[in-house]
């Protein structure tokens, strides 16, 4: 579970969303994972978003506010300083508010998702993952109390491709081989190929270099290069940087 909200928080709100699940109970989540309504007001409670002044706010905040309050002492819920959230620089599809409405969608409609994955097919997966959506509310609003206009509250293709590369991917092949079974981390690296090339600044940097990748199986390997030599000017540790320098 941590995994996956990691995922949702991506890199800049990656930490909280690790914290936000280290303080939410597992009692809790499988508890409410049937009540949207609960299952919101707990994760957004917990996660410190629910602690303004009751004063000028909307109903639905307001609601979450209540129901928050009361399964805070119910179960003596602990709460995350808000300010470990993080706005700025950031597209309002990107926004931890919008981020973690739809992670409560998945939850909500799919809490064993690993029972799941370890079965399905990629297009399974996919699919599973194109018909997960926020509650209603976020369809107007990508942060409390700041209406915007009417938009999708969906995972986009991109970041359906994010959450399998960054969570289930390398999970499905741990857990392969930490019970020892040779199919399941076949299953990973099959993912891994069969899914496209990952779009980035530095996918574009090699691709002007002359090397256009094919599958994002392709992309995480350069990516690896990338992060543990060629960032750090580690090229005469690499076989390819070593290859290119000595001609």
């Amino acid at each position: 579970m941590i995994a996956i909200g990691r995922s949702f928080g991506m890199k800049v709100n990656a930490e909280a969303f690790e914290k936000l699940l280290f303080l939410m109970p597992l009692s809790i989540l499988h508890k409410y994972a049937d009540d949207p309504h609960k299952l919101e007001s707990v994760l957004f409670g917990i996660g410190g978003f629910l602690e303004l002044s009751t004063k000028k706010v909307d109903n639905y905040y307001a609601d979450l506010q209540k129901e928050f309050r009361y399964l805070k002492q119910l179960h003596q819920l602990p709460v995350l300083d808000v300010h470990e959230w993080k706005y700025m620089r950031m597209r309002p599809y990107n926004f931890p508010t919008h981020r973690l409405a739809q992670f409560v969608g998945l939850i909500a409609k799919r809490l064993q998702w690993f029972e799941f994955v370890k079965q399905a097919s990629l297009d399974e997966v996919v699919s599973d993952l194109e018909n997960i959506a926020a509650s209603s509310y976020w369809s107007t609003h990508f942060h409390f109390q700041q209406p915007s206009k009417l938009h999708s509250t969906k995972l986009t293709k991109e970041f359906i491709q994010h959450i399998l590369l960054n969570a289930y991917v390398p999970l499905l092949f741990t857990y392969g081989d930490y019970i020892g079974q040779a199919a399941m981390k076949n299953k990973a690296l099959e993912w891994l190929q069969q899914l496209p090339a990952e779009k980035n600044n530095i996918m574009k940097r090699y691709a002007h270099r002359g090397y256009e990748a094919t599958s994002a199986s392709e992309t995480q390997a350069l990516l690896h290069l990338y992060k543990n030599y060629c960032s750090s000017k580690k090229c005469l540790d690499c076989a390819i940087g070593y290859r290119i320098l000595s001609g």
